[in-house]
């Protein structure tokens, strides 16, 4: 119920109890202009008292000021919508404050959306308010119909309510929660990630120095220069000096279900390869230093140059390397492994000493002794406790190749993947004189003689173990035993040369320290405002009401005709509804008797009751009745066909 209506209901019970005014005709214009301006009857009937000059229209700045409040709204969507359109992200010092204070920031961004969602369901209602206020200026709205006004702007449920009624408040009213929902959705900081470039330094043999020093007059390469340091023990000498890590890695080389093999990294930076590493990326964990200082790096990639050991083995029956049992003087046994490989180039053969009782338990490594040999082969000779390994014979070809390396900070992982194929040529050779090729073979010969044992071969057991893996996959159920015993040979072969040149790698950048650059592509974890679309859904809300304020600011001519009063404020109700509205009741229910009495010269509808009114143009307050109710009514100066009825009850 409008207040401003009910605020002068005494004036208008006055009028209507005025003997002097016949039924359906307008008010005195004399007895009203002294005092009181009726919000309801147009200005042009009655003159307006001192006491409300200035006040029939609202100022401008109380009637535009809400609409402010899309500037702050449209602003902060059209910055999303730059953000999303261009993939703005934000890393550094924020990124790090919204990581670690991730509960506090997600209130900040309830707060903010809530006061953006709470400014347009503002300027929405005082849409919805403005309209009503002019739309009851100028045709009759039930009691039913104000309440559902009511109740829409007041954000409240009215049970009471007819059915279709309630159902329109109750959509409004979720429709409300929309625009705070979307503004969470475009608000909120997302993690993502983004890509950079930085340079890195990884390994380089343009110094060798260090590599061939330890070779002494074709005796074969021993001792060396060794490093330990917080990011673990680095030496030249890898056969004799890194057992247990290469070990480890032979036994580890074959997984029994066939899966990817995790074969840790030979130092102290806790990474591991995700499948062969061969022999590349040694610089992770090591000259990447100022990548892992950023603690929003998640993954890095680079490529390097280096050797696909491609390893197949065969079983050579004719092989001459052979083990035997030589006697000292003072008793004690030495068990020789000697013979000629089919690339040993020199007079004498090759020759590897194993301490044991015995060569039952030996598992011994030949290679030849010569940089300058034709290809690189290792020749096993094995005991009777290994007779699966006895003239086995594994070629090792050192083809150059590209390699793509993919480093998880995260996670600490390594993914090396060739992405040239050998065959094709066009790859530089890292160290193209084959002295490296060379030394990595020959850490295979040091390698068997420095685990040698009196009982078993550590060696041989890790042989074994790959060997029962590769047995147990499930990709292997028809081949047989030889077969697969040179599958699981092979895989350990290529997984101890593969550690090798990584650790003659890391040699070269710890104690060396010869490097070369490369750029690394980084990916950063950053932040990113809101899913896209629900930027996209507030951008085109925002643009909606927009359009709306626009559209109706249009059409009403930016609200010419809106009144001061509104039907909202509770004051004009109450004082309204204490100002002579009972009295109004009474005289309506004593027109319905006279109605009846009343006669016209034309007859016309008016919301349901059949009234005549006189020829001509209506003017003034009318009582009609619409329904079962009784509402009061103003004519406008227009035909008697296109009257308008504005009810106030």
């Amino acid at each position: 119920m409008s207040s401003a209506y009910l605020t002068r209901s005494s004036d208008i019970l006055r009028a209507l109890q005025s003997p002097e005014s016949p039924l359906f005709t307008h008010f005195p214009t004399p007895a009203l202009s002294s005092s009181y301006r009726f919000p309801f009857i147009e200005r042009s009937y009655f003159e307006v008292g001192p006491e409300d000059e200035g006040k029939s229209t609202l100022s401008r700045l109380r009637k535009y000021w809400a609409f402010t409040g899309l500037i702050p709204t449209t602003a902060a969507s059209s910055i999303l919508l730059a953000s999303e359109l261009r993939r703005w992200t934000f890393t550094g010092r924020f990124y790090d404050a919204v990581v670690t204070n991730r509960a506090s920031a997600q209130v900040i961004v309830q707060i903010i959306s809530t006061v953006f969602g709470v400014l347009h369901v503002i300027i929405i209602c005082l849409l919805i308010n403005y309209s009503v206020r002019i739309k009851i200026e100028s045709s009759p709205t039930s009691l039913d119909t104000l309440r559902l006004w009511h109740n829409m702007l007041s954000k409240q449920v009215d049970w009471t309510l007819p059915l279709t009624l309630l159902l329109l408040l109750l959509g409004f009213l979720v429709f409300c929660i929309i625009p705070t929902v979307l503004w969470v959705g475009a608000n909120t900081p997302i993690e993502t990630t983004v890509s950079r470039e930085q340079p890195i330094q990884i390994s380089s043999y343009s110094n060798t120095s260090l590599l061939t020093q330890s070779y002494r007059n074709g005796s074969g390469p021993s001792g060396g220069a060794s490093l330990n340091n917080a990011k673990g023990y680095f030496t030249y000498n890898i056969g004799e000096e890194l057992l247990a890590p290469l070990i480890s890695s032979a036994s580890s080389a074959t997984t029994a279900d066939g899966s990817v093999p995790q074969l840790p990294k030979l130092d102290s930076t806790h990474y591991t390869y995700s499948g062969r590493s061969y022999g590349v990326g040694s610089s992770v964990g090591l000259t990447d230093n100022n990548i892992l200082a950023n603690r929003a790096v998640t993954s890095y990639a680079f490529q390097e140059n280096g050797y696909n050991p491609i390893v197949s083995c065969i079983y050579n029956t004719s092989s001459t390397f052979a083990l035997s049992t030589r006697s000292q003087d003072a008793g004690n046994t030495i068990n020789v492994a000697s013979g000629f490989l089919p690339n040993s180039n020199g007079p004498t053969p090759e020759t590897g000493i194993y301490i044991g009782f015995g060569t039952q338990s030996i598992v011994a490594l030949g290679v030849a002794l010569s940089p300058n040999a034709t290809g690189r082969i290792v020749s096993i000779a094995a005991g009777d406790n290994y007779p699966n390994l006895n003239n086995t014979q594994c070629n090792i070809v050192f083809a150059p190749t590209l390699f793509q390396i993919h480093v998880s900070t995260s996670n600490r992982s390594i993914c090396v993947r060739p992405t040239s194929s050998p065959s094709l040529g066009n790859v530089p050779n890292i160290e193209p004189t084959g002295f490296l090729t060379y030394v990595a073979t020959y850490q295979l010969k040091l390698l068997s003689t420095a685990v040698a044992a009196i009982y078993s071969s550590p060696l041989g057991d890790a042989f074994n173990t790959s060997i029962d893996n590769f047995r147990s996959s499930t990709s292997v159920n028809a081949l047989p035993d030889n077969d697969i015993a040179l599958f699981g040979l092979q895989n350990s072969i290529a997984a101890l040369t593969d550690n090798i040149l990584g650790s003659y790698a890391a040699a070269q950048l710890q104690i060396a320290k010869t490097s070369q650059p490369t750029t690394a592509s980084i990916r950063i974890s950053a932040l990113k405002f809101g899913e896209g679309y629900y930027i996209y859904a507030i951008f085109i809300l925002n643009s909606l009401v927009i359009f709306a304020v626009l559209f109706e600011g249009f059409r009403t001519k930016m609200w010419r005709e809106l009144q001061d009063d509104d039907f909202m404020d509770f004051r004009d109700v109450m004082v309204g509804a204490s100002r002579g509205g009972e009295s109004i009741a009474r005289a309506v229910d004593e027109w319905e008797r006279r109605i009846k009495e009343w006669k016209g010269g034309r007859r016309e509808e008016v919301r349901g009751l059949g009234i005549k009114v006189g020829r001509g143009r209506i003017k003034g307050i009318f009582v009609v009745k619409d329904g079962r109710k009784w509402v009061l009514a103003r004519g406008l100066d227009r035909r008697p066909s296109r009257e308008a009825l504005t009810s106030w009850l």
